[in-house]
């Protein structure tokens, strides 16, 4: 068995994008999940060996430093915006910093997918309504009132009420479970 394959089964278990990178911008290792995220940030139909530019302006900040801080342990986060909403927070630090060919690991967190998924819970739990899963899921993403208002083509005052739903079926379902036998 070859030690790239040992790498890759490592990188795919994990759920967040996972991109091992070397010091040409290039992807030694990449899970599932950062090759979904690097396909979404790059517009320019690189080759999935390559790394976006955004994710390697990141990383050839810690290779153009690797002299001035040495064998220190040096973490770079960034946070790059998808559109319309949500973003990517991307930590990059040292996996392998004192070999003749340095590697730094990526770490992709693409938000939107994990509220997402914390929104889908909810929507179970609390019973919300499509609507009202909506409106959380863009809440999850730090959108404001405005924001959502114009993407659900919907008014403030509707974004209001909704909130105020998903709240009251939160605090019921908190009520009712503290008062259960």
């Amino acid at each position: 068995m070859s030690e790239n394959f040992f790498l890759q089964a490592i990188v795919e278990s994990y759920p967040d994008g996972i991109l091992i990178v070397n010091n040409h911008g290039l992807v030694v290792a990449v899970n599932q999940s950062a090759r979904q995220i690097c396909k979404h940030l790059d517009s320019d139909g690189l080759p999935e060996s390559q790394v976006p530019p955004s994710i390697w302006r990141i990383c050839r900040s810690l290779f153009e430093n690797r002299d001035e801080f040495g064998d220190l342990p040096i973490i770079i986060e960034d946070r790059i915006d998808l559109l319309p909403v949500g973003y990517v927070r991307v930590r990059a630090q040292w996996f392998i910093p004192d070999a003749t060919n340095p590697c730094i690991i990526v770490t992709l967190e693409d938000t939107l997918q994990n509220a997402r998924s914390l929104v889908n819970a909810e929507k179970r739990k609390y019973g919300l309504t499509e609507r009202e899963m909506e409106v959380q899921l863009l809440r999850q993403v730090q959108c404001t009132y405005e924001s959502i208002a114009q993407q659900l083509h919907i008014t403030v005052n509707t974004v209001k009420k909704h909130v105020k739903s998903i709240n009251m079926k939160r605090s019921a379902s908190l009520y009712s479970s503290d008062h259960t036998v």
